[in-house]
């Protein structure tokens, strides 16, 4: 949606500071780039696939506190990776270290850059136009700008729920600043931010 801010505010002949500062305006601007679909979401059924494929990958993660799962998606769909948060490869994933936070945060590889080394491992060495999807929220300020500067244009992941609100928020606001100042498109679409149960 970022790029739908500028259009928008630069015939506004704001400055980008004014943008930054106004970030409230970036939730106002209708997501007219994404049709309605039988999902019944208001999202386009790629959208929905891929978030939902992050929504599994993300149960791979042995974090208590946060599942998070990512998709790098490339502009034709015919090539994906896909990461969650967690230990390196070589390290032991031992689930007591996740309960201490000092050692998790100490430890850990966010999902986006997980998916990102494994596109690396795949030999996709160009992320130019790809697309990253990440659930159950957007990526965080480091985050974006390392997935960013690799060169993929567009973030997608759902609204931010309230539980996740007071935690992420700030935060996030960060990763919007970004996306404006890098021209990335951050789209928040309407999707679960709940695990299904087990029988959906």
């Amino acid at each position: 949606m970022c790029d739908i801010i500028h259009k928008m505010t630069n015939k506004q002949n704001t400055t980008l500071s004014d943008q930054i500062a106004n970030l409230e305006f970036f939730d106002k601007v209708p997501n007219v780039d994404v049709p309605l679909s039988a999902t019944g979401l208001g999202i386009s059924k790629w959208d929905f696939r891929f978030l939902r494929l992050a929504r599994e990958w993300a149960r791979n993660s042995k974090d208590p506190s946060t599942k998070v799962g990512a998709a790098l998606v490339s502009p034709d769909k015919l090539r994906v990776a896909l990461g969650y948060n967690g230990f390196p490869r070589d390290m032991p994933d031992d689930a007591a270290l996740y309960l201490n936070r000092e050692e998790k945060y100490s430890r850990i590889i966010h999902a986006e850059k997980n998916a990102k080394n494994n596109a690396l491992r795949m030999g996709i060495m160009d992320l130019t136009g790809w697309t990253i999807y990440v659930w159950p929220l957007a990526s965080c300020d480091r985050c974006f700008i390392e997935i960013a500067d690799s060169g993929v244009q567009r973030f997608v992941s759902p609204i931010l729920s309230p539980e996740l609100q007071e935690r992420w928020a700030p935060i996030l606001m960060k990763t919007k600043k970004y996306a404006i100042e890098m021209g990335r498109t951050i789209d928040e679409v309407n999707f679960p931010t709940t695990f299904p149960k087990e029988s959906e």
